[in-house]
């Protein structure tokens, strides 16, 4: 471990200080033992680069007198605590967490209602190992998913409200790809497989992979039974082949509803329930989704131990029965090993981008330092960073930094290529973002781009790192020497160029062109209002451009420009319907849309004027048919 002080001065300390995070987990003051408790790192998950926050860095289940303890080095984690499903506790969660020392966290669970029933096919026949998802409308947006037994029968626990709940076929990730290839082969049983043509059907059980659009809403007040019954689904039947017509097995297949041709408020429900079907394809490269009568988008992606690389196809209409063939092409093996100081770097995230920065393929590479990954010929630039776990701990201004610079290069792809990668110790980049006034700016980006960016575009360009300011507008990131752009949030029109050499640099950013809004959205009855979907555009464009939606899904937040360099996007509220956004300034169209069949109308302010930072209270009015009751705890069911 590195510590840097504020004057620059380097001291060595042992990289293996670690504090204890513990506490316990209790209910009504009685200890709740052999709960599985997760902790991630909320800096990771923060900083933009995919190396970390997806996935925990432990868990533990409770002891006897419902404690946890993990051993972490400095930093802010998120705890979650996700209860045994056969019982009536509550998922609950820390979302900050801020580690300087022992740290202690104490939390208590709270019990929900129980939502059972079956799921059926509309002939009758129990939908096995599918998944119930229920997302809360209102007072919260809780959500929970569980998967149906080989009777169909599921059971969730929740607290009461009102929800959405639909049936969507389970996600491969929850099977290993042998289980998915021993149900593949379940549904071709009655198949000869010496046929060639593919004519005869495929096993119909909506239980294999299935895409329902159907919602329902419920009021969930106590313990309660809701029964969900499949309408009829048409078959969406497919081959994957290559470009000599040979079967390609074992391929991943997902099919979801094409948003690009659905109404906004069902493209915005699809999205949050997550509507998509995935299986692999078997043996002859076929495989069958059913589906209901609608659009949808069919993404390709081949095993990572074949020469093919991923395709997809848009928009495909299924009103009826359709077979479709798809052709996945072969490229070229692109190979490596990162090591640092001779030894290998697992998990680190390789970013292999098209020179015309169209196209970017990811890798991560295993407990050998290597990685694969199949690529059409071209160009690229390759962008190596270490998962924080293997990089060595910088510490400056007692917050821990990861040392080892982006290691980043052109390469040529024309045959199988191999790639020596050897990360190296960065130098220190680091300042303080503020306003004109001096007051810091906590909670902003800062990004740095190659210098081979010669025009920067706040869509297309990748950064290639990233940091949060902290509470003090203090950022640090470390690369290796050379030029680069640095660029605070996505202001592309004031990036400044620093001289990276073996020296710490520090950068102060007095950045006063953007301002950090804050809508506070709550109905007339006072209740924030969750899932509340802020879209935005700059006065004088289109309104309808507010409710494009072309992202990927199952994000929250989303901001793009025009080339003026203004932004569009949108932000999804949470439970305590707060709004932040970083806007330049300027005049602006705002649009508040509620969650679908909630409580509340939505709202257009078709100018706002933003000059400076801004905290402002949002009031939706109630709908004329809606009722809201308090519950015994205070919060509304409507």
């Amino acid at each position: 471990m590195v510590r840097v002080r504020a004057e620059n001065e380097v001291l060595l300390a042992s990289s293996e200080v670690t504090f204890n995070l513990a506490g316990h987990i209790r209910h009504q003051g009685l200890p709740v033992q052999n709960v599985l408790v997760h902790v991630y790192d909320v800096y990771q998950q923060n900083s933009g680069n995919g190396n970390g926050g997806e996935a925990p860095v432990a868990e533990q289940r409770t002891g006897t007198r419902g404690e946890f303890s993990f051993a972490v080095r400095s930093g802010l984690y998120r705890l979650e605590v996700s209860p045994d499903s056969s019982t009536r506790f509550l998922k609950q969660s820390i979302n900050e967490a801020r580690v300087m020392s022992n740290t202690n966290c104490n939390i208590n669970l709270t019990t929900g209602c129980i939502l059972t029933g079956t799921v059926t096919a509309y002939t009758g026949e129990p939908v096995r190992r599918c998944e119930v998802v229920a997302l809360g409308i209102e007072p919260s947006s809780y959500k929970a998913a569980a998967r149906t037994d080989e009777e169909g029968n599921y059971s969730l626990v929740l607290p009461r409200g009102k929800y959405h709940v639909a049936a969507r076929a389970a996600k491969s990730d929850g099977l290993s790809e042998d289980e998915m290839e021993l149900e593949l082969e379940d549904d071709v049983d009655n198949i000869d497989e010496l046929q060639e043509s593919f004519a005869v059907p495929m096993n119909t059980d909506p239980s294999h992979t299935f895409v329902s659009t159907t919602v329902q809403v419920m009021v969930f007040g106590n313990d309660d039974e809701l029964d969900l019954v499949l309408p009829p689904l048409v078959p969406l039947d497919g081959e994957v082949h290559d470009i000599f017509g040979q079967p390609v097995a074992g391929a991943h297949v997902s099919v979801g509803p094409s948003r690009a041709s659905m109404d906004f408020k069902d493209k915005v429900l699809a999205q949050e329930l997550d509507l998509t079907g995935t299986c692999l394809t078997d043996s002859l490269g076929r495989f069958r989704a059913l589906v209901s009568p609608g659009h949808y988008d069919v993404s390709i992606a081949p095993d990572d131990g074949t020469m093919f690389f991923s395709t997809k196809e848009t928009g495909l209409t299924v009103g009826e029965s359709v077979f479709q063939k798809f052709t996945v092409s072969e490229g070229h093996r692109l190979r490596g090993q990162v090591m640092y100081e001779d030894e290998p770097i697992s998990q680190a995230l390789v970013r292999i981008r098209a020179a015309d920065r169209k196209t970017e393929f990811l890798a991560r590479t295993d407990a050998h330092g290597q990685f694969s990954v199949a690529v059409p010929g071209g160009n690229y630039k390759l962008v190596v960073t270490a998962h924080p776990k293997d990089a060595p701990t910088v510490i400056i201004n007692d917050q821990e930094h990861n040392g080892l610079a982006p290691w980043t290069r052109m390469i040529v792809v024309g045959g199988d290529t191999h790639v020596a990668v050897k990360i190296q110790n960065g130098t220190a980049l680091q300042g303080r973002v503020s306003d004109e006034k001096g007051q810091a700016r906590p909670g902003v980006r800062v990004s740095v781009y190659s210098d081979s960016e010669k025009q920067l575009d706040a869509d297309r360009s990748r950064a290639l790192a990233s940091g949060i300011t902290d509470g003090d507008g203090r950022y640090c990131i470390f690369l290796s020497p050379g030029s680069y752009w640095l660029v605070v949030h996505k202001d592309v029109v004031n990036a400044r160029m620093v001289e990276i050499a073996s020296e710490p640099v520090t950068v102060d950013i007095t950045w006063h062109g953007w301002c950090q809004v804050r809508f506070e959205v709550q109905g007339e009855d006072g209740y924030a209002v969750p899932r509340c979907r802020v879209s935005y555009v700059p006065y004088g464009n289109d309104e309808t451009e507010l409710s494009d939606d072309d992202d990927d899904v199952h994000e929250y937040e989303h901001q793009q420009f025009d080339q003026s360099g203004m932004p569009r996007g949108y932000y999804v509220t949470p439970d305590d319907g707060i709004c932040r956004l970083t806007l330049p300034s300027g005049v602006y169209i705002f649009r508040f849309a509620p969650p679908l069949d909630g409580s509340y109308e939505s709202k257009i302010i078709r100018q706002l004027s933003i000059s400076a930072d801004l905290t402002k209270k949002i009031t939706l009015s109630l709908k004329s048919d809606s009722i809201i009751e308090a519950q015994s705890d205070g919060s509304p069911v409507s």
